[in-house]
């Protein structure tokens, strides 16, 4: 805590259960539901752009992506000598479809319409894999330019990207649907 200069991490989770999920969100790690084809953000980040676009300071949920300070937390696990906030929702498990987790390494890559656009424009084996290619696409863009332009670019992010993918749907597998298995 006292030697790692201000580091931490985000954590999203989910704990799905017959009747009920519990979702955790710290710092600015997002959990997004969709449901009946609508797709949203559930969680809300722990961050000054985020503080920025609920004053109207930011206009554009997007356009947090792209802000000078859109890295600066303002709560993380580690490393933290202030109190830590955890943002608990609650939902009955038949009011979603599909639960997705992503680190800022794709939020800040991917904007909410594009993630959208892939979501339901894809097979469900392929979601996660066409996510994170249009995120490394575009981190790959951005690790060839400095700081002071980077901030300028609108495009992506320069930090880690994950994906939780969870659906409710049967997902056929390819190996299945070859050999005639339902």
């Amino acid at each position: 805590r006292n030697k790692c200069n201000g580091g931490g991490t985000t954590l999203s989770a989910a704990i799905i259960a017959p009747e009920e999920t519990t979702f955790i969100n710290i710092g600015d790690s997002r959990i997004y539901l969709s449901n009946n084809n609508i797709f949203y953000q559930l969680s809300s980040d722990h961050s000054i752009t985020w503080k920025l676009y609920l004053s109207g300071n930011i206009k554009k949920k997007d356009d947090m992506r792209f802000h000078k300070q859109n890295n600066l937390i303002t709560s993380r696990l580690g490393c933290e000598r202030k109190k830590l906030t955890v943002d608990y929702y609650n939902l009955k498990t038949s009011d979603y479809d599909e639960i997705y987790l992503f680190t800022d390494g794709i939020t800040d890559c991917v904007s909410d319409g594009k993630l959208s656009d892939i979501i339901f424009t894809s097979e469900a084996t392929d979601i996660n894999n066409n996510i994170m290619h249009e995120a490394l696409n575009t981190i790959s863009i951005n690790n060839n330019l400095d700081n002071e332009n980077y901030y300028n670019k609108i495009v992506g992010g320069k930090d880690n990207a994950s994906i939780i993918y969870y659906t409710k749907r049967r997902v056929r597998r390819l190996w299945d649907s070859k050999n005639g298995v339902n």
